[in-house]
């Protein structure tokens, strides 16, 4: 195997050097580290950012992002405390599950159509979403803690298959390997990637920049509901308003080391998964060794992406160096 393919191998893949490191250096620190239940718990962590992960990277390789996700995940976990409280306890639960996905559709699709139907700005449209999203989410939270401690609301986000890996773990997992290969062997996915790298091309081409947006923003939205539900099984069903409150900010460090382009139109879904991983490992790590809250959730992780985002941009310098001497010598040849 040539140099440079390994060269581009391994600049293209970072995100899992960095983790392998990151792993090694907690692992020596603490040898609890490197136990299956660590393991678990880290692969738990990271199935409550990877939904929401997922959904941003959907956004951003189309050309757009946003804000509004972490909103629209607390508001799933609110309305299915709601549902349960106003109802009596009445409502079958699958009622109670399936209501949070449909309204989070709804706000999707809302959202997705002032972008990509009448072209408004994501970044204010998003924004503007957060901050409703949000108030709606303390309306129906009533500032109160609501408990729905029973197995059939808890059981994404808490029980186990087996007795080993939890059930979001698990379904964070298929859908990574679902959207990998819709964005990898589909049209669909080709098309995703062509709005976010030229919309102009693709529209001439005879894709639609306005429908691809609208999915991908209706999408993020339901992948959301997810986390809010996962939210419900991980807090034991005792959830508060403040709820998935800046986990956005989560889900852009993932990205971030993933080293996916904001630009839109390039980035793989495999290396948003080892991004949400390498903020579990970190937030895993920083809380065995007893760091207080604020730097363990995102003082370190935002830190060490710093230093990750620094390198990859270094290295995408060195990538377009050896595709460029790659092709001057095919060229040549």
């Amino acid at each position: 195997m040539d140099k440079d393919r390994i060269a581009l191998f391994c600049i293209d893949n970072l995100v899992w050097f960095i983790v392998i490191i990151a792993f090694a250096i907690f692992a020596a620190l603490m040898p609890a580290f490197y136990t299956p239940a660590v393991i678990i718990a880290i692969l738990q962590i990271a199935a409550f950012v990877g939904p929401l992960a997922i959904g941003l990277y959907l956004c951003i390789l189309a050309g757009d992002f946003d804000l509004s996700l972490e909103q629209i995940a607390g508001l799933a976990a609110i309305l299915v405390c709601w549902l349960v409280e106003i109802s009596g306890w009445n409502l079958p639960y699958y009622v109670v599950l399936t209501v949070p996905f449909i309204i989070a559709l709804l706000i999707g699709l809302f959202q997705g159509v002032l972008i990509g139907r009448f072209g408004l700005n994501p970044f204010l449209i998003t924004l503007a979403g957060w901050i409703i999203w949000r108030s709606v989410k303390q309306y129906f939270g009533g500032g109160h803690y609501f408990s729905v401690n029973k197995p059939e609301y808890i059981f994404l986000g808490y029980a186990r298959i087996a007795g080993t890996i939890h059930v979001s773990t698990t379904i964070f997992l298929i859908l990574a390997v679902f959207f990998w290969f819709l964005l990898r062997f589909t049209k669909l996915g080709t098309w995703i990637s062509a709005v976010g790298a030229a919309p102009g091309t693709a529209s001439r081409l005879g894709v639609s920049p306005g429908k691809i947006k609208i999915l991908v923003h209706t999408v993020a939205a339901v992948l959301a509901a997810l986390t809010g539900v996962f939210y419900v099984g991980q807090l034991r069903g005792f959830v508060q308003p403040n709820v998935a409150d800046w986990d956005i900010f989560k889900a852009f460090i993932a990205i971030a080391v993933a080293g996916v382009d904001i630009r839109g139109g390039r980035g793989r879904i495999l290396n948003v998964v080892g991004g949400v991983i390498f903020y579990a490992v970190v937030l895993q790590g920083s809380q065995m060794l007893g760091l207080p809250w604020p730097f363990s959730e995102y003082i370190l992780p935002g830190g060490l992406t710093l230093l990750a985002v620094a390198l990859l941009h270094r290295l995408d310098f060195f990538r377009d160096m050896i595709i460029a001497r790659k092709v001057r010598a095919e060229l040549g040849s």
